[in-house]
């Protein structure tokens, strides 16, 4: 994994409230690639523009990931991510929605396997719609494994979590491979959070998942992964 691309995703908690990520990217200047979460549900993350701007600005391929509750409509979640991310660059990655253990509401009952599925179903074929290009799903294995046992979600790529020293990581079981490695929550080059990912390719096969991308086509209207 030595000679993949390497990149990092940040979010408001990798700036100081103002100036977004710029120390953690001026550590990482060999970066291929980057991350910056662009909402939390329906609300913008507060440094993404300045986050977004950075990324602009190195000329590396960025992305944009959405982090998806389930206590909100998910497409009004897509619409508000879609909008925040503008008019597309060259190298600007389609967008990734990340689904773990936070994305439930804790003071409620947690919602049936169906019910996430669908909500999931919803949020990603309508950044297909949007965005004209195959949006990414970010989650771990253990939760990939509870809620995402449709094949139908293994037609989007995969950004999976594993902070392992692992060779390679651990896959939910309706996936054979993947996209994007999130291999450590941290980096050493830098005190400010954020986390260390490797592209499963090479640095030209980003290409493959920029917005002006053909990709797949998106599922019917209303679809659901049976």
């Amino acid at each position: 994994m030595h000679d993949r691309p390497h990149g990092i995703d940040v979010s408001r908690w990798s700036g100081d409230g103002r100036t977004g990520a710029g120390d953690v990217f001026a550590a990482v200047p060999k970066a291929d690639f980057a991350f910056a979460r662009v909402a939390y549900g329906i609300s913008i993350d507060p440094e993404f523009s300045t986050n977004w701007a950075i990324m602009g600005s190195r000329r590396i391929y960025r992305g944009a990931y959405l982090f998806l509750r389930m206590d909100q409509d998910p497409i009004e979640q897509v619409d508000r991510a879609v909008k925040a991310l503008g008019a597309r660059g060259r190298k600007d990655l389609c967008l990734a929605i990340d689904f773990e253990e936070l994305s439930f509401e804790t003071r409620a009952p947690a919602p049936s396997v169906a019910e996430v599925q669908r909500t999931l179903a919803s949020a990603l074929n309508e950044a297909s719609v949007q965005l004209g290009c195959l949006p990414m799903l970010y989650t771990n294995p253990d939760v990939g494994n509870r809620y995402l046992n449709s094949p139908a979600f293994a037609r989007y790529p995969l950004w999976v979590a594993d902070w392992s020293k692992s060779a390679q990581p651990k896959l939910p079981s309706a996936w054979s491979n993947f996209s994007f490695w999130q291999r450590a929550d941290h980096l050493t080059a830098t005190p400010d959070p954020a986390d260390l990912d490797v592209f499963n390719g090479r640095r030209i096969d980003l290409n493959r998942f920029i917005r002006d991308s053909t990709g797949t086509p998106p599922l019917p209207a209303g679809a659901t992964p049976q």
